[in-house]
This record gives structure tokens, C-alpha cells and sequence, in this order.
């Protein structure tokens, strides 16, 4: 079978030996590379010229040309691939793309600021965390329009990028959407001071955000399984034990993500639910989601994520992935990586998926992500060999 084969056949119940590998985040691993190249594509577009418009079309095709070329660096590459919706047509028509060969500014419809392509890529997003922060405004409440439909999200073109990544990948990788869990999705409404003194001063206003979000996040993913997309990933945050009680996470947090979880399955979906922070107190409850996979961060921040536990109270049959520390995987040899992906195997496995418990960070080498592929095999076959 294909890796992509492989990692759906693991999604869906089978005991897959070796084990597929499926890094997390790629999208935000490949994001600088994937600028860099949607520049160069704007010149060969503009053809000498100093300015260029693409239509709507065109644009859509240079952003898939430019992920598909960022591809290209890896030589083991992943099993999966994450998608998303693209942008709609109101917030293309009448883009314009300067390129050059040290700046390449593209400017937005709305005549807003232009974004530099080949400027240094920066992840952060805004002041949500560092911001003073007061308790939640009592005035501060979720809009009520209804969540979009699939036929309003595909008239307004944003499922044109996704149906065509769809036709362009879906023969080397296994495409996913990936999403946010509605608590976690409260940090961006009321940023972090506002959330956790939400929890005790607005119980109510941070249930409401919650239940808002989560109808909009069941939109999204009904028009991504609309264009084809089988997969989902479900991340979840905030709500660990280094930060909220037990009594909260199961008032503000669970509820959501269960109904976001039975959503998401109800429509066809294979789930991975990616679950931020100190599991303590929580496992007994994500053993009771709806997910067909789980995964863990690694351990950090004075608490410890032990797959051999998690896989001792979850079970035998629930696929786990691993958790292979970031910065092991940006720093150590391969013979590390070997080993840490060794022992999480010997723990978690056989019903076990290779990955990292953290985005890549942007320094760490491509062939280090490859490696993950390489000892992923080595460990499947040697556990056979020792069976």
C-alpha cells in the first residue's frame, strides 16, 4: 500500500505494521518555503513585467503550484497533508503582485496593506496571550447569524482551492482539514486573561462563544467533506490540568468538543484529536471521545506525557500517535530520533502513528522530518523481527 493508504487503513481500524508517519503541522513548517516559491511563480507570471493582476483562476493555481513545489523538499515524504478552504473570489478579484528579486509585496482587492513574500516569515498572531486583559465585557455576546451553508461557501468560490488540491494530491497524500476544538477557539474571542477569568466571572458568556463557534466549525468542515476531504484534525487547548480544574474542563470544554467530535463523524470523517497539555484528570474523558485517533503534546512545562500510561488506561485498540519532542527532532542524530521512536513504539504500539508532539520548528533541517518516515519503518520491522 501507498503511505497515504497505509495512514487511512490505520485511521480506520487496521493494525498497520510498520507504522505510517504523519508529522503535525506541516502547513506552518512549509509556510515560509511555500512564499518563496509563490514569488518566483508571480515572475515567471508577470514575464519581465513590473506589476501583475491575476484572475481569480490563476490565482488559485499559483497557490497550489507554489505548495506542490515546497513538497519537493522532502525525500520521505508524509503520509498526510493538510488542506483548507481557499480564499473566496470577493478577496482575490483585483489582487496585484509586484515581484522582484529581493521584495515581492502582494496587495489585496480591499486596498489594504500588502504582504512582502520574501520578508522573514512570522507566525505570532497579535497579543491575545501578553495582553492585559479585562474580565469579559457583560455587553460582549455571540453574533446570531447562522453558521454558512455549503451551498453559500461554494458560491462565494472558497471551495475552488480545496477541490482542486483535492484532484492535484489526493494521489500522493491522505488531505486533511485541520480545526480548533470550540473552547480553544474562545482564546481568540477573549484572549487568555479574558478566558480564564471568563471561566469564573462569565461561565455563561464563554458557553455561548463556545456553542457559536462550534455551529461554524461544523460549516467549514461539511463544505471541506463537501470537495472530498476523509479527514480531520481537532486540536485542543487551554484546557489541561497546568491551567483549568477538572470541574471546568468538563462544564466549558468537553461538551463542546464531544458534539464537534460526533459532528465530524456523523459526517464521514476520519478523526485525529490532538490534545494540548497535562492530561491529568482528563483521560477517562478522552477515552470517551468520539476520535479514531489521539495525540499528545510532549511532555513540557513541569508535566509528563507517557504513551505507555495513556495506552494502559485507553486501551488497546484507540490509535495513538507519537510525541517525539520538537526539539529533539530540530537537534538530535538520527540515531536518536531512532530511539525516541523506538520507545515510543515499544509503549504505544502497535496501533501507533509516527509523529512529533509540536510544530517543527522553522530552523529544524527537511531531513530530519524524513527521518521520522525512515525510523517509523525500522521500528515496525524490528518489533516483527522481535515477535
Amino acid at each position: 500500500m501507498t503511505a497515504p493508504a497505509r495512514l487511512l487503513a490505520a485511521l480506520s481500524g487496521d493494525t498497520v505494521i510498520p507504522p505510517p508517519a504523519a508529522p503535525i503541522y506541516l502547513q506552518l513548517y512549509l509556510e515560509p518555503r511555500r512564499r518563496r516559491h509563490l514569488a518566483r511563480i508571480y515572475s515567471e507570471m508577470a514575464a519581465g513585467e513590473t506589476e501583475l493582476r491575476p484572475t481569480f483562476e490563476q490565482e488559485i493555481e499559483a497557490r497550489l503550484e507554489a505548495l506542490d513545489r515546497s513538497l519537493s523538499v522532502f525525500h520521505h515524504p508524509p503520509a498526510w497533508l493538510p488542506i483548507e478552504l481557499g480564499p473566496g473570489r470577493a478577496a482575490v478579484d483585483g489582487c496585484r503582485a509586484r515581484p522582484g528579486p529581493h521584495q515581492c509585496l502582494w496587495y489585496p482587492p480591499d486596498g489594504g496593506e500588502p504582504t512582502d513574500l520574501l520578508a522573514p516569515f512570522d507566525n505570532r498572531h497579535g497579543d491575545l496571550w501578553e495582553c492585559e486583559g479585562e474580565p469579559p465585557d457583560p455587553g460582549l455576546s455571540p453574533a446570531a447569524e447562522p453558521p454558512p451553508s455549503v451551498a453559500a461557501i461554494a458560491d462565494s468560490g472558497a471551495l475552488e482551492y480545496t477541490t482542486r488540491a483535492m484532484s492535484r494530491f489526493a494521489d500522493r497524500f491522505l488531505l486533511y482539514g485541520s480545526t480548533g476544538a470550540p473552547f480553544w477557539h474562545c482564546y481568540s474571542r477573549l484572549g487568555f486573561v479574558g478566558l480564564m477569568t471568563g471561566l469564573r466571572e462569565r461561565p455563561d458568556l464563554v458557553d455561548a462563544w463556545a456553542q457559536a463557534d462550534l455551529q461554524r466549525l461544523l460549516a467549514v468542515a461539511a463544505a471541506l467533506r463537501h470537495a472530498g476531504v476523509s479527514c480531520m484534525f481537532v486540536e485542543e487547548c487551554l484546557s489541561g490540568a497546568d491551567l483549568i480544574s477538572v470541574p471546568h474542563y468538563r462544564r466549558h470544554a468537553l461538551p463542546p468538543t464531544r458534539d464537534l467530535l460526533a459532528g465530524l463523524k456523523g459526517m464521514g470523517f476520519r478523526v485525529v484529536y490532538y490534545y494540548c497539555g497535562s492530561v491529568e484528570g482528563r483521560l477517562e474523558y478522552l477515552a470517551q471521545l468520539p476520535a479514531d485517533a489521539l495525540a499528545f503534546e510532549e511532555s513540557k512545562k513541569g508535566f509528563t506525557i507517557d504513551l505507555g500510561q495513556i495506552r494502559e488506561t485507553l486501551g488497546p485498540d484507540r490509535l495513538l500517535f507519537g510525541n517525539t519532542d520538537a526539539v529533539l527532532l530540530r537537534d538530535g542524530s538520527e540515531a536518536q530520533i531512532a530511539a525516541d521512536v523506538a520507545r515510543q513504539y515499544a509503549a504505544a504500539g502497535p496501533r501507533f502513528v509516527v509523529s512529533q508532539g509540536s510544530p517543527a520548528t522553522l530552523d529544524t533541517a527537511p531531513e530530519k522530518l524524513d527521518v521520522l518516515g525512515r525510523v517509523g519503518e525500522s521500528a515496525g520491522r524490528e518489533s516483527r523481527v522481535s515477535g
